[in-house]
């Protein structure tokens, strides 16, 4: 319970970039990167992690080197990425 909590937080730190400068926002490393780079593909195809903001890739990389079953981190990776309707259609509905 207390690790599912701190998880969900440090993803929500991530989110919304835990009060950090914007500039140190946009930075991320390329070992991350590759990371993601690499197991992304596991659980969706087709995404340019290059073209997700800093928040994002550090959100994939906390839920895909965590402890959930594949199922879980398919959805959590997805609602990341922007929902279905990103993946699969390229609208984000949200920006409407």
């Amino acid at each position: 319970m207390i690790r599912s909590t701190l998880t969900a937080f440090a993803l929500t730190l991530a989110l919304i970039g835990g009060g950090a400068p914007a500039d140190a926002q946009q930075r991320v490393s390329e070992q991350l990167i590759l990371s993601v780079e690499q197991e992304l593909p596991n659980y969706v195809q087709g995404v340019d992690v290059r073209s997700l903001s800093a928040g994002q890739i550090a959100s994939l990389h906390a839920v895909l080197h965590s402890s959930r079953s594949p199922s879980r981190i398919r959805g959590q990776v997805i609602a990341i990425l922007g929902g279905l309707d990103v993946l699969l259609f390229g609208r984000n509905l949200a920006a409407l």
